[in-house]
Parts: C-alpha cells; sequence; structure tokens
C-alpha cells in the first residue's frame, strides 16, 4: 500500500511537470495519466477502507508486527 502510494506521488509530480512543460490541456493530462494507471490492491479485492482499516487495528497490539 504504501510503494503504490509512493509510486503514485511520483507519477504525480512528474505529470504536473511535463504537463507545465508541454502547456497540456486537462483531456491531455488525463489521457497521460492513465498510461500510469497502477492497480489499487484493496479495490482489485473490493474492498473498502474502512474494512481494511478495521482488519489493520485488530493487529495493533500484537507484538509479532514488527518482526520482519
Amino acid at each position: 500500500m504504501l510503494k503504490l502510494q509512493t509510486d503514485m506521488k511520483n507519477i504525480v509530480k512528474i505529470l504536473i511537470q511535463v504537463a507545465k512543460d508541454n502547456n497540456y490541456d486537462f483531456m491531455t493530462v488525463y489521457n497521460e495519466a492513465k498510461k500510469h494507471n497502477t492497480i489499487d490492491p484493496l479495490g482489485k479485492y473490493q474492498i473498502e477502507m474502512p474494512e481494511f482499516d478495521k482488519v489493520v487495528e485488530s493487529y495493533h497490539s500484537d507484538p509479532g508486527k514488527n518482526i520482519g
């Protein structure tokens, strides 16, 4: 999940710079963004964020969570 967020942050930075440098209109930026479409791991399995948070919270006090 963190990798996906980091990747998307970097993609957005690049897209903003390319759009500025080339004076792209909205649809051109949109089409460029679609080329970088990444798979949402939660969406792939039809899991909503509150449901995911609930699972993560259930392991909050697990001493083994920091191993690895």
